[in-house]
């Protein structure tokens, strides 16, 4: 019976459109993964591959952790290297589902790990607010002390 049914599967297969698909959803994959890396400068140094098949590399060696996340939650992520991820999503992957997966899971995992998420969790934009809040009191703390001779 299992045979059988594959066989009959197989015969569809010429009637899909998987590699049209493939390469449109991969193009939205690629622009939402293009976003996040001029979102997170320096941390995401490239972005790479084809069709649905892409990878994020980071300017850290956050890949295993941020595979070992995202698999835990049944993503199929691969650390190609120790600053490099893979995307394995299924050919028949809707551009909503890259939404949901990669973007809203993915992507903030990686976050987390690139930008100094804190660990209690607290968002990387109000990581960044509080660092430049205080990078503008030191330099201002500094502005005040240059004037300051010592006497």
């Amino acid at each position: 019976m299992n045979f059988s049914t594959a066989i009959c599967g197989l015969g569809e297969v010429p009637n899909l459109v998987v590699p049209a698909h493939a390469k449109d959803v991969g193009a939205y994959m690629m622009s939402r993964l293009e976003a996040f890396k001029a979102s997170h400068g320096p941390a995401v140094v490239d972005v790479r591959g084809m069709g649905l098949l892409l990878a994020l590399q980071f300017s850290d060696t956050i890949s295993p952790k941020v595979v070992a996340a995202c698999n835990e939650e049944g993503l199929l992520l691969n650390p190609v290297r120790p600053t490099a991820a893979r995307f394995m999503p299924p050919l028949n992957v809707s551009a909503q589902e890259v939404e949901e997966a990669v973007v809203d899971r993915v992507l903030r995992r990686v976050a987390k790990y690139a930008d100094g998420w804190q660990t209690d969790g607290t968002p990387v934009d109000a990581f960044r607010e509080r660092f430049n809040t205080i990078r503008r009191h030191a330099d201002e703390l500094g502005r005040v002390l240059s004037g300051f001779d010592g006497t």
